[in-house]
């Protein structure tokens, strides 16, 4: 089925689904009320003329190329070169007679009077075959400028004579009360090559006469002769007429034809156009036409709806429906004919029939079973799939995350190690000056109860046992205040630390 034909069936199996429907009846009545003038269907037709001379002439001037180029005609080269004896292979004529005029060849005589005479060096003669004489080279050249001139005209006839061009304008106002449109359309279409206007142009004779002979110039041009006279230039004109040119029938016609194409100077064909148009259009086009508004309508509203998936959704439930009902009917169908066929035995053809149908119809729900369990698999693989992806972010992030919180908790620690550390040399800073500071009380004590003793300065006396007593008990007293407040820094510091562990691993 080519596309044409596929259009057309589905396009019939448009028209039947609308057969009998209310609202494309009203819709086709309102249009098809009003007459619109300017609705129309227009084909270009072309008529080309070709001209049958320039065809003749070429068609008979070709056949003597031909022969001519079967001659292969070819002309000797010889190329003398004289060598030393020893390089000499072969004797021939020409060397013979080219010694008899250089006696200076021989330097030497023999030594005995029976031996031969023997000559330092001959000439050696070296024959080639040139196929690019002239007269080959002015059939390379008619070959070439025919290929040209053929071919040219011939795209240009196949390209007036092979393609389509239509028009089609369509203008109409539909006012349905509930529904108001708008619509102009102008269609304008051409196409190369299309294959019903080549099949109805009535020019195919003509056409695949130029193709022969196109094809035939090109053959000639790939001959062996052809391919090697190629090596050299093209003669140009006017053409030296040598003796083979003038007596040669072969190769007098092939010039003959040569000076034709080249005195040529017209198109060979002529080209005339009109308009083919269908006006008024019938109500069978009017209304195919009336469909392409519908659908037009319908696809816009669509879309601006947004409802191709509501629309698949209906599509294929009423499918499915629509099959199952053929199906139904067909079994039914099977049940009446053979309750006939136990009525009357003889009249089982018809049942039989039937009954290989229902063969189709048990085939083909196997096969909705079959794609429904399939679909569903599928369904439940891809989302054990979609899970164990989630699965799988889910475990990285959650591994992302416990790293960050393992690394902010090393930094975190290392600070609070790096603080504990730090109170405790100031600590140990306020124990040693806390020290010092008892040491030099005690030293200035000692010192202001001597010099009180020096001076007489009534001081108060540190001196007696009483006082040493209870300066000692001052200082275990100072000392357990360090003590004590060194605990409650390290406990405080402890304290911190542990809430700050407790809390992080709460939160882990």
């Amino acid at each position: 089925m080519d596309q044409l034909e596929l259009f057309h069936w589905a396009y019939s199996n448009y028209q039947k689904e609308f057969e009998g429907n209310r609202e494309d009846h009203l819709f086709k009545k309102g249009v098809n009320s009003k007459k619109y003038t300017k609705d129309a269907i227009t084909m270009v037709e072309v008529e080309c003329a070709i001209d049958d001379d320039w065809i003749k002439a070429i068609d008979f001037g070709l056949k003597y190329v031909a022969k001519a180029i079967r001659e292969d005609r070819q002309f000797i080269r010889n190329e003398g070169e004289v060598l030393p004896i020893e390089k000499i292979r072969r004797v021939s004529k020409d060397s013979i007679v080219d010694l008899s005029k250089h006696s200076n060849y021989i330097t030497r005589l023999p030594e005995e009077e029976d031996e031969n005479l023997v000559p330092d060096k001959l000439l050696m003669i070296k024959r080639e075959n040139d196929y690019s004489i002239y007269e080959n080279r002015v059939l390379y050249t008619t070959l070439a400028y025919l290929k040209e001139f053929v071919a040219s005209r011939l795209e240009k006839i196949k390209e007036v004579t092979n393609k389509y061009e239509g028009v089609t304008h369509i203008e109409k106002k539909i006012d349905l009360g509930y529904r108001s449109i708008d619509f102009v359309m102008n269609l304008v279409e051409n196409r190369r090559n299309d294959p019903i206007t080549v099949a109805n142009n009535g020019y195919q004779e003509k056409i695949q006469q130029l193709d022969a002979i196109l094809n035939e110039v090109l053959i000639l041009l790939k001959t062996p002769l052809m391919q090697e006279v190629s090596k050299s230039p093209m003669v140009s004109r006017p053409i030296t007429k040598t003796n083979v040119l003038k007596m040669n029938t072969n190769f007098k016609e092939s010039l003959a034809l040569f000076d034709y194409i080249c005195a040529y100077d017209k198109a060979g064909y002529s080209v005339t156009k009109k308009e083919k148009k269908i006006y008024p259009l019938s109500e069978a086009q009017e209304n195919s036409f009336n469909d392409v508004i519908q659908l037009v309508s319908f696809l816009s509203y669509q879309y601006n709806n947004g409802l191709e998936k509501r629309l698949a959704d209906a599509f294929k439930k009423e499918s499915d429906r629509r099959l199952h009902l053929k199906d139904e009917e067909l079994l039914a169908r099977i049940e009446e004919l053979k309750a006939k066929a136990k009525r009357n035995p003889t009249e089982n053809a018809e049942y039989i029939m039937q009954l290989e149908q229902s063969y189709d119809v048990l085939k083909r729900a196997v096969s909705d079973a079959k794609e429904e369990t399939e679909a569903t698999k599928a369904e439940a693989e891809s989302k054990i799939e979609e899970l164990n992806e989630a699965h799988e972010t889910e475990k990285e992030e959650l591994k992302a995350a416990l790293e960050d919180k393992v690394r902010s908790l090393e930094e975190e620690l290392a600070q609070a190690n790096e603080k504990l550390e730090t109170e405790k040399k100031a600590s140990e800073a306020l124990a040693a000056e806390l020290n010092e500071k008892i040491d030099l009380l005690s030293t200035e004590l000692l010192s202001s109860k001597l010099y009180a003793k020096d001076k007489s300065i009534n001081l108060f006396d540190f001196t007696t046992r009483e006082r040493f007593t209870k300066l000692e008990e001052e200082k275990k007293i100072l000392d357990r205040f360090f003590e004590k407040a060194w605990r409650a820094t390290k406990k405080e510091i402890r304290k911190k630390h542990y809430d700050f562990s407790k809390q992080e691993g709460g939160e882990q």
